[in-house]
């Protein structure tokens, strides 16, 4: 029997989670675990998606557990409505499936209107802050060890004092000027956190980084 499409087994595992997250009482963030794990053992690598899937995936998890706020509702929410964009892209137009990951390839970063303050001075939240503080942190745990010790303290020494555009910048130079390999699924969430905060800076020495083959 003839396997079937990579593509074709991620499409119909996004339309059955999306019915289950749509239908009255479930829970979201036990579905989208759920998801995680399923996207990972019965989705082929070769998919076109899969990488897009796993960390739309993760990444709504991970907002549950975003700090001071009622992120189980704002999980659910965000949750509900991946499903329902989903459940409302023509699958059988690749076009139309790209542009749907596209537009999900990080909720939290999609959500950033929640994390300003309303009280009209335009400030970002803590949250927002500690989640920005977070991505780079791990960003250095996974190729810190590839960063020369002066260029990793310089920027542990900018996220200390709340610098986090420059200590993107200085991960991202970091990593082009030392021709550190890196995947692209890191690539793509540096990319998201260098439009987050606005850096043609980091954006620029992003395109220089080696990518990570296998």
């Amino acid at each position: 029997m003839a396997s079937l499409d990579p593509d074709s087994v991620l499409n119909t595992l996004m339309t059955d989670v999306a019915v289950r997250v749509l239908a009255p009482g479930c829970d979201t963030y036990d579905i989208g675990m759920d998801t995680l794990g399923d996207v990972y053992r019965r989705v082929p690598a070769t998919a076109t998606h899969a990488d897009a899937a796993y960390i739309l995936w993760a990444e709504l998890t991970d907002i549950d557990d975003a700090p001071r706020l009622s992120a189980p509702k704002l999980a659910a929410a965000l949750t509900k409505l991946v499903a329902r964009e989903w459940l409302a892209t023509d699958v059988s137009d690749p076009n139309a499936v790209t542009a749907y990951f596209l537009r999900w390839a990080s909720p939290m970063l999609l959500t950033r209107e929640l994390f300003e303050e309303s009280d009209g001075d335009n400030e970002w939240r803590p949250e927002y802050y500690a989640y920005l503080e977070r991505e780079i942190q791990r960003i250095l745990r996974v190729q810190g060890e590839h960063i020369p010790a002066p260029d990793r303290d310089a920027i542990r020494e900018y996220l200390a004092v709340a610098e986090f555009g420059l200590a993107l910048e200085h991960v991202t130079s970091a990593l082009g000027e030392h021709e550190v390999a890196t995947t692209e699924r890191e690539l793509r969430r540096l990319g998201w956190l260098a439009e987050l905060m606005g850096s043609e800076c980091a954006q620029r020495d992003i395109v220089t980084i080696p990518v990570l083959e296998g």
